[in-house]
């Protein structure tokens, strides 16, 4: 049966679904979700990020984002402050705590990503990232 663009949503969308959950089984583990995962990997990559920036790069909308924010807040993963070149935005920050979260939650996660995909070959995974990302732009 030939893939159409419906069908292929549909794969999309299971495949997704499927990692995620996989994933989200091995974070649980470390006491995080899959979401907050990538917002602590965000933060420890480029720390210091817009509520708008870590909304987009963990794919969410901004309202959900606030209340992730809150809960790591919480949790004191991380903090807030004002941007120093401008009072009316505030950044978010990693704290220890989150960092050392995000780090010991780092290689189980990798470990799974590639579990997911051990059955493809190194060019094959880069060919499917690079289709994907074309996707995304």
């Amino acid at each position: 049966m030939p893939v159409n663009e419906f069908s292929l949503s549909r794969l999309i969308a299971q495949v997704n679904r499927s990692a995620e959950s996989r994933l989200g089984a091995v974070l649980k583990a470390k006491g995080l979700t899959v979401d907050h995962f990538r917002i602590l990997t965000a933060l420890a990559r480029e720390d210091g990020r817009t509520m708008s920036d870590l909304a987009s790069w963990a794919v969410v909308d901004p309202p959900t984002m606030t209340k992730m924010i809150d809960r790591l807040v919480a949790a004191g993963s991380v903090y807030r402050a004002p941007d120093p070149h401008d009072r009316r935005k505030v950044l978010v920050f990693i704290s220890e705590h989150g960092r050392a979260l995000q780090s010991d939650a780092e290689q189980p996660a990798e470990a799974c990503e590639a579990e997911i995909f051990e059955d493809m070959i190194p060019s094959e995974r880069a060919e499917l990232g690079r289709l994907l990302q074309s996707l995304v732009n």
